[in-house]
């Protein structure tokens, strides 16, 4: 799932820019990384929430939202 928050990050700074093109992928992403999050509201590498955390992939994630969000 890093891959995933790491390409939908760009996808979303994509989208910042002006590409419209990107706004598609980027709700796939987005709904991906949501439901991949564990109820404790982190994630851990796999696509399906198993209630481990995992700082890392966590810490990619909110990176992955945060263009979203601006």
């Amino acid at each position: 799932m890093d891959g995933h928050a790491v390409a939908t990050e760009v996808m979303a700074e994509a989208a910042a820019a002006g590409h419209p093109a990107a706004r598609g992928p980027l709700a796939s992403g987005v709904a991906a990384i949501l439901a991949a999050r564990n109820p404790e509201l982190a994630w851990r590498y796999g696509e399906r929430p198993t209630g481990e955390n995992d700082t890392s992939i966590t810490a990619w994630m909110v990176s992955a939202s945060g263009p979203v969000r601006a």
